[in-house]
């Protein structure tokens, strides 16, 4: 039988698994600006308390989410340029926590040669 260490890890650590996308945590703001030539594609966006890390330090109602993916696209994808507001008006519609715990945003992007 062969143990994985990672395996052994996540039984003893459970949040510390590899984040998936940057986070941006309240009253912080998702800024990105290509190079000439490219545009922002937007890959994957969440919004609410998905792990423990930079944003959230306790372990209160961590698994509420909403994907946000085309709302992010829609205002960022193709533009070279994009900045969102944590927490925007529009984010903080979603609710896909609790109103009393701070979400945050996660929001993975990469800049792809464009015209």
């Amino acid at each position: 039988m062969h143990v994985i260490l990672s395996d052994v890890l996540s039984m003893f650590f459970p949040c510390a698994e590899e984040e998936t996308a940057p986070a941006f945590c309240r009253w912080e703001v998702f800024n990105v600006t290509c190079p000439v030539d490219s545009v922002i594609v937007i890959r994957s966006a969440h919004y609410g308390r998905m792990r423990l890390g930079r944003c959230l330090e306790t372990n209160y109602s961590i698994g509420c989410s909403k994907d946000v993916l085309l709302w992010v696209d829609e205002l960022c994808s193709g533009l070279r340029h994009c900045s969102v507001a944590v927490p925007n008006p529009s984010l903080h519609e979603i609710q896909p926590c609790p109103k009393d715990f701070q979400t945050y945003l996660e929001a993975d992007y990469q800049c792809t040669a464009g015209r």
